[in-house]
């Protein structure tokens, strides 16, 4: 999974015929790759509008408690560990549940920024 040739290697998919799915490449697909950073600036956004929005707070405990010592470390740890289970997901992206993990993680932070969003707004009140 983790190589020399990770993102510099010329292998995008098997090295045998009829290898396509649950193998590790040295290039993952342009769309996992823009899929990570999708999720890295949605988990951005997340973190942006909990610290300043009005009212919001964290549901996560482990991130509340984070919080509790300072936006900055609640951010970096946020950053941190999205990025950390986004590139395990995209390194996966060859299996199923990789790309269904990591779009999943997409869609659901969609949801979490609109809900800030309309939050911020004004639209709902916080839990």
């Amino acid at each position: 999974m983790l190589s020399p040739f990770l993102l510099r290697g010329r292998r995008r998919g098997g090295r045998r015929s009829g290898e396509h799915s649950r193998i590790f490449v040295d290039r993952p697909a342009p769309g996992l790759i823009a899929a990570f950073w999708l999720v890295v600036g949605l988990s951005a956004a997340d973190a942006y509008l909990t610290v300043n929005a009005p009212g919001a707070h964290e549901l996560n405990p482990v991130m509340g408690a984070a919080l509790a010592l300072g936006p900055m470390v609640f951010t970096g740890v946020k950053l941190a560990l999205t990025c950390v289970g986004g590139a395990v997901l995209c390194l996966h992206g060859t299996w199923t549940l990789g790309r269904a993990g990591l779009l999943s993680a997409v869609v659901v932070y969609v949801f979490i920024v609109v809900y800030h969003v309309y939050g911020y707004a004004g639209l709902i009140s916080p839990p």
